[in-house]
């Protein structure tokens, strides 16, 4: 038989107020109507040693759930509200305090299908600290029948038949306060998008500011603040939802949770700062560790600083590390890790202050297994030579993550330019519902080959939907396009658990991206017209070759005096092979034999984006109100490429090209945060809460993605 919903849930009004959609309002809150039957918990694991556990910490627990189909011939998989309570083993249903909802995608197949995630006794704990203390774990608790009986996991109750047939179903522990309000940092895991990279080359002398290498990783500590209150978090009184301050008109007050206003944004602060640190060594040594320099603000520091983390949740902490100094000279050094490619990496943070679960005075650490690898064949004297790169990236967490692609190949040889470029943006996550979204795509390609029609290609795609294409052939081209547009669209209908309440709530993205491009693409002919786009090298230019060909040949020495051959090639991959793609090993032409014709491509293009998440939704019932906070920048691009590619050939019918490229990378992705405020009103959980679904805390990349020239012109090698 089918259960009534709940009147909390069935009376929840959830308001949709994303911006400039035409959806429908998102779906109700879990009704309650199931087609689940004979639900079972017949699993509890807790992931910690709680001998005892304190207020305020974060418990990893696992739950297996068994359910059986209501409905012949299908499965069903419905979201369910689980709440878990910790209560007094004695009295559990006279005492007791909120620890937080999860919802659990159940299947109705007969099977034991597991539920991570985490639990804590908030500060409304309080009354029960100095004692035991055991769980009680209830579905959809605001049902008029819920799925399961509250199952309470107390010894005096092990061998009632809902406990007897679930392992682990018998949890009591003591409950303390955290000696001297002391807190604790917890490293839950050190995760990589990636976990190749590539040995960074040696610097070439080069015109003006070089180009920056790559990190060979991004690093992603997750850290949490155990000690303070994860239902408390800074909220700024002037984004509470209108609604909810027309419901509850003391909620702005009530959210500073009892400090005064010039000290609410000290709530994720910590006691003192945060270092941390990375070292590297081959898998094969494990003793010889090594510092990796850490990316910031343009340029490298030994340690990275951390003054506040969110408390209660695992706090992203990422940082692009670089091969360099020591760690740079063992890996080239046959005598230490020449050769090696199997390394570990390893993050290490202390702390300013006392750590209550610290076991002893030294910094806590973690591992991560990497691949060093070189960056491919040596080639030297070149028919067609290429200036590009491919950057990817990945920002966020497993709530909503931002990836990134940005991509520049521009290239001259015997039969013409070419300059492709291209941006990719895609949002994924799971809020209640996993989604993923394509952002933007946003290509310019542009085609000048020496006989025939010049062409351009442009195109922008915005949640995934064409909004801009534009294409262009003519024996002559010019370019002159710069577009804007504006449009929002729903991400996912997101719920989230506030105390017992599903709160569903629609998470959109909208603002305005666009695409540029001025540039020309022509046939040129004599030295009067294309000796302007194809220089010939200056004093200063022929003194920079030398200088980079000696620093060449001195690598070229160095690796001669090296008997094993096997190193020989790795080093010639690790060390020559990134200089020949700055550098072609051509000669320059000497302006002997005048310019017949050319073909010049001259561009600047490029895309831009500024992408901002919008949300409202809520409930506002008797015995909970709760909106949706939302300050969340999606991502923000320029990505201008400034190219000037030119080939032609000469009265003594010798092929020459020149080439200068620049890439330029403005972005800041993921910025601000999502929360759910509100008071709940109701047993256990009466509490005015601020309950983060994610916060992001992204410094603005701006770095050069590629800057190489071949200086002058130069003979290609047919």
């Amino acid at each position: 038989m089918h259960r009534r919903a709940a009147t909390l849930l069935g009376l929840a009004t959830l308001l949709n107020l994303v911006a400039c959609t035409e959806d429908d309002s998102p779906d109700s809150s879990y009704t309650g109507d199931s087609d689940l039957r004979a639900v079972q918990v017949t699993k509890v694991e807790l992931g910690r040693d709680l001998a005892p556990a304190y207020v305020n910490e974060r418990i990893p627990i696992t739950i297996g759930v068994t359910a059986s189909s209501g409905v012949d011939g299908e499965v069903p998989t419905e979201s369910v509200p689980v709440v878990v309570s910790f209560v007094d083993p004695e009295a559990p249903d006279e005492a007791g305090c909120s620890s937080n909802g999860m919802l659990f995608d159940i299947v109705g197949d007969g099977e034991e299908h597991e539920f991570s995630g985490f639990i804590w006794p908030p500060t409304n704990c309080a009354n029960l600290a100095g004692g035991d203390v055991t769980l009680k774990i209830e579905m959809d608790p605001a049902a008029d029948q819920p799925l399961i009986e509250p199952l309470v996991l107390s010894q005096a109750r092990a061998d009632e038949p809902a406990n007897a047939a679930c392992e682990g179903c018998v949890q009591e522990f003591p409950l303390e306060f955290t000696p001297d309000g002391s807190v604790d940092i917890e490293f839950a895991a050190l995760n990589a998008e990636s976990s190749v990279g590539v040995i960074p080359p040696l610097e070439l002398p080069t015109e003006g500011e070089p180009e920056k290498a790559d990190p060979i990783l991004v690093a992603q500590n997750l850290l949490v603040f155990n000690g303070r209150d994860p239902y408390e978090s800074v909220v700024n009184p002037d984004t509470i939802p209108a609604e909810l301050l027309e419901s509850e008109p003391d909620i702005a007050e009530a959210l500073r949770f009892g400090r005064p206003a010039d000290q609410i944004d000290t709530i994720d602060d910590l006691p003192a700062p945060l270092h941390i640190s990375y070292t590297i060594s081959a898998a094969n040594d494990g003793e010889t560790w090594l510092p990796l320099s850490i990316g910031e603000d343009g340029g490298k520091v030994d340690e990275a600083v951390v003054t506040e983390l969110l408390p209660g949740t695992a706090n992203v902490i990422a940082h692009d590390l670089f091969l360099d100094g020591e760690a740079y000279d063992a890996v080239l050094d046959p005598e230490q890790w020449l050769g090696e490619e199997a390394f570990v990496v390893r993050s290490c943070f202390d702390t300013d202050f006392e750590e209550f679960r610290a076991e002893d005075e030294g910094p806590k650490c973690k591992t991560l297994d990497v691949l060093l690898i070189p960056d491919g064949d040596v080639e030297s004297g070149a028919a067609a030579f290429s200036f590009g790169k491919e950057s990817k990236s990945s920002h966020g967490n497993s709530r909503i993550k931002l990836e990134s692609l940005f991509a520049t190949d521009n290239s001259v040889g015997l039969d013409g330019v070419f300059s492709d470029s291209e941006a990719r943006l895609t949002v994924k996550g799971k809020i209640g519902k996993s989604f993923t979204l394509d952002l933007v795509k946003a290509h310019a390609i542009l085609d000048a080959p020496l006989t025939g029609a010049k062409s351009v290609d442009m195109g922008l795609r915005l949640f995934n939907n064409d909004i801009y294409t534009y294409a262009d052939e003519a024996d002559g081209l010019t370019v002159s396009e710069d577009v804007t547009f504006s449009k929002s669209t729903t991400i996912v209908k997101a719920k989230f658990m506030f105390g017992p309440v599903p709160v569903s709530f629609d998470l959109g993205a909208g603002g305005a991206v666009g695409i540029f491009a001025e540039g020309s693409a022509n046939l040129l002919t004599g030295e009067e017209g294309c000796r302007p786009f194809m220089p010939l090298p200056s004093d200063e230019v022929l003194a920079k070759r030398a200088q980079q060909e000696a620093a060449i040949a001195q690598i070229e020495a160095k690796i001669a005096g090296i008997s094993n051959q096997f190193l020989k090639d790795f080093l010639r991959k690790v060390l020559l092979a990134p200089l020949y793609k700055q550098l072609s090993g051509n000669t320059f032409d000497t302006g002997e034999s005048e310019l017949q014709g050319c073909v010049v491509l001259e561009a600047v293009a490029g895309p831009t984006a500024n992408l901002t998440a919008s949300a409202f939704g809520g409930v506002s019932v008797g015995i909970a109100s709760a909106g949706v906070q939302l300050d969340l920048i999606i991502a923000q691009l320029d990505l201008p490429l400034s190219a000037t590619l030119a080939v032609g050939r000469n009265g003594i019918e010798q092929f020459l090209a020149y080439a200068n490229t620049q890439l330029d990378l403005i972005f800041q992705p993921l910025q601000g945060d999502l929360k759910l405020v509100g008071k709940l009103k109701i047993g256990f959980f009466k509490k005015s809460k601020s309950v983060s679904i994610v916060k992001f805390n992204v410094k603005p990349i701006e770095k050069t993605l590629v800057k190489r020239s071949t200086l002058a012109t130069e003979i290609l090698n047919p």
